[in-house]
């Protein structure tokens, strides 16, 4: 309460120290230098959901349920819980690996409030399509049929037809990603 500046990643979090503080925050997104991002490198086709905990917030539920309406379409997860077989499970990774990870996937899996969204920003800086719950400030990034797919949280089966489209539009998703 006493600080001359208060700075914050997003929007929505700012609208929180408004409301529920009665701050007025700077808002200072977070970026990514995008050539460090570009790569040649062939995609693995693959859908990437990388979190580093699970809690309430990053609920890896999404993951599983997108696998299971769409088992012939490979996954990738830090952790998942009861996954299907077309979920490999690779544990938490350093962070040359996520990145490669990232670069190669298919698609972005963005199912969680996020108030920082790097993640997001990394796997848009490579190239690769968002697949996105339309909650939280990660939704302000992503124009719908352009960069990614936006449906509303907790929404299945609107999240597998995203992917279907996502990935029927590919090259078009990944430069609007870019």
């Amino acid at each position: 309460r006493h600080a001359r500046a208060v700075t914050v990643p997003s929007q929505w979090v700012a609208e929180c120290l408004r409301r529920d503080m009665h701050l007025a925050p700077y808002v200072i997104p977070h970026g990514v230098d995008v050539a460090e991002w570009t790569h040649t490198e062939e995609r693995e086709g693959y859908v990437l959901w990388n979190k580093n905990r699970h809690d309430a917030v990053w609920d890896p539920e999404p993951v599983a349920q997108l696998a299971r309406l769409r088992p012939n379409m490979p996954f990738v997860s830090t952790f998942c819980p009861g996954k299907p077989a077309n979920v490999k499970v690779t544990g938490l990774v350093a962070f040359p690996d996520m990145k490669r990870m990232t670069q190669r996937a298919g698609g972005y899996l963005a199912t969680t409030r996020e108030t920082g969204r790097i993640g997001v920003l990394e796997a848009m800086a490579a190239g690769t399509p968002i697949l996105v719950f339309d909650w939280g400030d990660t939704a302000d990034l992503i124009q719908h049929g352009e960069s990614g797919y936006l449906v509303d949280p907790g929404d299945y089966q609107a999240l597998a037809t995203g992917l279907d489209y996502v990935m029927a539009h590919w090259q078009r998703f990944s430069d609007g990603a870019r």
